[in-house]
């Protein structure tokens, strides 16, 4: 009771209400029959291996698959110059509305509160500009820490989701047990999520997969 949206996010995740004056515009402004709005993410892009603050520093994301094109989402996911393009979630985060819901009803997942809404009752918002803007591992500093609370005995649940051996997870543990793991994860973190390549940047551009957003929150 008393809660008018009820929306999972993270500690490495800004809602960015985009043209709404602020979040609570936005929210007030959905129509009353609208139960759950599906939020699409973005992807931060570090441009260097340290920040003092990456909310405050970063300034380019990776569009989400939901809101490119086809010829966009085709070069994205066969021919960045990159192991892969979205590293963690390219989907959505979804804000729910509890007064609407079956009493003790619980959330489908993190990213779905309900199960499938055909009726009208939800809606996925791929044209309107509030996003989520993900920073998952977004220094050097960042990636060692969250790769450090692997278990080595126990599947991390990232990889469970990261079936492929050469996906990043798995990947990320055999650099963090390797001989030099400073090194290594260094190198990984240069191969897979620094975007210091001013050339690799300007083609991303032109081909619409950047969005650059003024951080000043």
């Amino acid at each position: 009771e008393g809660i008018s949206w009820l929306f999972h996010i993270d500690s490495d995740e800004l809602i960015d209400p985009g043209d709404a004056h602020s979040i609570r515009d936005y929210f007030q402004a959905i129509p009353s029959h609208i139960q759950e709005v599906m939020i699409l993410n973005r992807e931060a892009m570090p441009h260097k291996f340290e920040f003092d603050d990456v909310f405050k520093e970063i300034f380019r994301f990776k569009k989400n698959y939901f809101e490119a094109n086809g010829l966009q989402t085709e070069y994205a996911l066969y021919h960045v110059k990159r192991p892969q393009f979205f590293i963690f979630y390219g989907t959505f985060k979804s804000a729910f509305r509890p007064s609407l819901a079956e009493r003790y009803e619980t959330p489908a997942s993190v990213h779905q509160f309900g199960p499938d809404y055909f009726d009208g009752s939800c809606r996925v918002e791929d044209r309107d500009p509030i996003r989520i803007l993900h920073y998952p591992v977004s220094s050097l500093s960042r990636l060692i820490s969250r790769i450090s609370g692997f278990n080595a005995n126990r599947i991390n649940q990232y990889e469970m989701i990261d079936k492929e051996s050469d996906g990043f997870f798995p990947t990320a543990r055999r650099a963090a047990a390797s001989s030099d793991p400073a090194k290594a994860l260094s190198d990984l973190f240069r191969e897979w999520i620094l975007y210091d390549d001013q050339t690799e940047i300007d083609d991303l551009n032109l081909r619409g997969l950047i969005v650059e957003k003024d951080p000043q929150w």
